[in-house]
């Protein structure tokens, strides 16, 4: 028998951590041009930390992210990294995404101009 995580698991967490569980307005995808979604999701402002070495010299870059369910989208449209978000009235570019093979997926996030937009 399955265990189905996305509703055992992932939607108490986003129900008691989610962004509607916090006081904030759901957050808003754009999809496409004129297309988007209202899906809530586990937002951290200071998100992942990543550290590099340069020539001797040490750098860190604090990346925000969110965790939402693959569920809350719509089939034809999962995360990706031609949207945009729009979390507690901010605008974001999503830079990469990560499923974790249990039906949810956290979103890295960067400013409106890091958008990676291949050929």
């Amino acid at each position: 028998m399955a265990v189905d995580f996305d509703a055992l698991t992932l939607g108490p967490c986003l129900a008691s951590f989610g962004e509607a569980a916090q006081g904030q307005p759901v957050p808003v995808w754009t999809l496409a041009p004129g297309r988007t979604v209202a899906a809530d999701g586990i937002f951290d402002r200071h998100g992942s930390n990543l550290t590099f070495d340069v020539d001797g010299a040490s750098a860190s870059i604090r990346q925000p992210r969110i965790f939402v369910q693959v569920s809350a989208f719509p089939a034809d449209a999962q995360p990706a990294q031609d949207m945009r978000v729009t979390i507690r009235g901010q605008s974001w570019a999503v830079i990469s995404t990560r499923e974790d093979g249990m039906g949810g997926v956290t979103v890295t996030l960067g400013d409106l101009g890091m958008a990676f937009n291949p050929p």
